[in-house]
């Protein structure tokens, strides 16, 4: 549903923006065709896919929440700082051991990499009590936070983005000047 309001909105900025640029003579090629139509394709195939991974993180917010303990938090990675939240949780006296790095960027300085992992070490200590959601069909998968993952936005707002250029690509071929 998101995704289709987003590329719909990305259509009509596409079309404003390019009916008031038809003023200015446009050199339109089969090339701007060509591009136009991969942009719109691979744009409006990337906010389909983000949509997806949507749905997939609402149903994983419907799983039901249990209790667990963690028993190892500690930074991973050398290059890739992220911290290891390991915790575990009982499901009908079967007990099961999980993990979560909590979904942070593993990119940009390693100074800040370093102390955003080290907050949220020192916020999930050995032995406290958390809540975590589980998959009923397969208890041994878990998760710890289930909001949608910061990339998910991003890559939707790329892959709009794209498309409203694919279409202004279009359009300009389709309507151009000779």
């Amino acid at each position: 549903m998101i995704g289709a309001v987003i590329l719909a909105v990305a259509s009509v900025v596409a079309v404003v923006v390019f009916a008031s640029l038809r003023r200015f003579p446009l050199k339109v090629s089969a090339f701007h065709f060509v591009a136009g139509l991969m942009s719109l394709a691979g744009g409006g195939t990337l906010v389909y896919l983000q949509q997806s991974a949507l749905d997939a993180a609402r149903e994983i917010q419907k799983w039901p929440a249990i209790s667990a303990r963690v028993v190892d938090s500690r930074i991973i990675g050398k290059r890739a700082i992220r911290p290891n939240i390991v915790y575990e949780y009982r499901i009908d006296n079967v007990e099961y051991r999980d993990s979560s790095s909590l979904d942070i960027p593993t990119f940009g300085a390693r100074a800040t990499k370093h102390g955003e992992a080290d907050t949220l070490v020192a916020l999930y200590p050995i032995g406290k009590e958390i809540t975590i959601h589980y998959n009923p069909d397969r208890p041994t998968q878990s998760k710890l936070l289930v909001s949608p993952t910061w990339d998910l936005f991003g890559k939707m707002g790329l892959g709009s983005f794209l498309f409203g250029l694919g279409l202004f690509g279009l359009l300009g071929f389709v309507f151009k000047r000779k």
